[in-house]
């Protein structure tokens, strides 16, 4: 099954919410934006996967390149701690996990992150 980029970023925009509740009214539109382009990554994954392009690793290292971009987005808002907007990314990616994992054949979005450590 084929993942519903809709569906991804809605799930993903509203972790981000839940996630970075106090802070939403100033880095809503920014978070609509980033949530964007992750859903729009994770297809181009699966695509890129599916057709034997990339390698599980390669996939890794997309996601991992759009979430370390989406990191330092929230980060040039004051008042986000990196504590707190790691948080709502893994949040996010935890939201997203079982319906991307399972689309794609593999353990691209681990529930504690779903990035490795750079």
């Amino acid at each position: 099954m084929a993942l519903d980029p809709r569906e991804i970023e809605r799930e993903i925009l509203q972790a981000l919410k839940n996630s970075l509740s106090q802070a939403w009214p100033a880095v809503s539109s920014y978070a609509v934006i980033e949530t964007k382009k992750i859903a729009k990554r994770l297809i181009e994954i699966e695509r890129l996967y599916r057709n034997g392009s990339i390698s599980e690793n390669e996939a890794q290292l997309l996601l991992d390149e759009e979430l370390h971009h989406t990191r330092l987005v929230l980060l040039t808002f004051q008042g986000l701690s990196q504590i707190s907007v790691e948080r709502a990314i893994s949040s996010a990616v935890s939201a997203i996990s079982a319906s991307v994992n399972s689309s794609i054949g593999f353990n691209l979005c681990s529930t504690g992150g779903g990035s490795r450590d750079h």
